[in-house]
């Protein structure tokens, strides 16, 4: 039996590497917003306690 040597080439897949990253972008940005959110929201209720009557 003749043994056979295939080439490869490397097909890059562009749109999913693109929407790959586009998608981890997204999650990180939605990440950041969600982290400000709860740091703000922190702030309001410290100030809120602390400008109480008792």
């Amino acid at each position: 039996m003749k043994q056979q040597v295939f080439e490869t080439e490397t097909v890059y897949n562009l749109p999913f590497i693109l929407g790959t990253l586009w998608e981890v972008i997204s999650l990180l940005f939605l990440a950041v917003i969600i982290y400000f959110i709860i740091k703000l929201y922190r702030k309001l209720i410290k100030f809120l306690d602390r400008n109480t009557p008792d």
